[in-house]
């Protein structure tokens, strides 16, 4: 707004306004040696979303709200409607992937449309409800 004012000569100076520094980008990638072991240590209900998010850099968010109109089998993408930044974008998924989201389809329940879900001691599958906090998923039950 100031530069549009300075513009129209409506003030002389512009205020300084000093930027703050921007975050260095992460670098590197988890080898998948290193993903696949802990992989197996994890309850059955958290490999998917686990799994999911290492082959598609998905957020979390993103991963637990997922349901199965979003995954096209054909084009083998999952589609999101919405996004952190408010667009929709297609990731394509691996065959490792499309492996592990066949298994989970296969255990799907009626009622229960969510790509991750877990079941509950009484057999009914719903969907997972996980927070992050400190960089460490938490799992509600």
């Amino acid at each position: 707004m100031f530069t549009l004012a300075q513009r129209d000569r409506k003030i002389r100076n512009l205020p300084f306004f000093p930027m703050l520094s921007e975050a260095k980008p992460r670098k590197g990638t988890l080898p998948h040696e290193e993903y696949a072991e802990p992989l197996t240590a994890l309850p059955d209900y958290l490999r998917p979303v686990v799994t999911v998010g290492f082959r598609t850099g998905m957020r979390l968010d993103e991963i637990v709200s997922l349901t199965w109109r979003n995954v096209d089998w054909i084009e083998k993408i999952i589609r999101i409607d919405d996004s952190k930044n408010s667009e929709a974008r297609e990731i394509p998924f691996s065959e490792e992937l499309e492996t592990a989201l066949h298994e989970q389809h296969a255990k799907r329940q009626d009622g229960c449309d969510r790509v991750c879900f877990r079941v509950n001691r009484l057999g009914t599958r719903s969907p997972s409800e996980i927070s992050v906090r400190r960089g460490v998923a938490l799992v509600r039950k």
